[in-house]
């Protein structure tokens, strides 16, 4: 078989801006005037007098996570609801005071009383019962 090798012909680099017989002299391709003109001028985000992309999409404050819901339950409650010695979990107690909605955590608060009960997990004391019950 016989191999043909074609000969690469190698263009020359455009040199701008060296007179008006090259071709590319006076403003260099670059047209009139304005800011694409200018040396080092970058347009961002420019459409064209249409709304651009960035104006419409939201504010990247608008994309923080969502606060966790929290149900409060008071001490005295609980004592109604519960057993003494009993493990009180999330899913009790959305069973037992019929929570609506879904809800990550649970925060008991109340009036300085001594809790007997097992806190399961995602079950938080204010300061006061914390105190008491340490």
């Amino acid at each position: 078989m016989v191999k043909i090798q074609l000969q690469k012909i190698k263009k020359s680099k455009k040199r701008v801006g060296r007179g008006q017989g090259s071709g590319c002299g006076k403003t260099s391709g670059r047209g009139m005037s304005g800011q694409k003109s200018r040396a080092g001028a970058k347009t961002y985000f420019k459409e064209g007098g249409q709304t651009s992309i960035v104006a419409k999409l939201p504010k990247a404050s608008k994309l923080k996570p969502r606060p966790k819901k929290r149900f409060t339950v008071t001490a005295e409650s609980l004592s109604r609801a519960f057993k003494p010695k009993e493990e009180i979990t999330l899913s009790k107690i959305i069973e037992r005071f019929s929570v609506k909605g879904k809800i990550t955590s649970v925060k008991v608060i109340g009036n300085h009383q001594k809790l007997d009960f097992k806190f399961g997990e995602g079950i938080v004391l204010s300061k006061s019962q914390a105190k008491n019950n340490g």
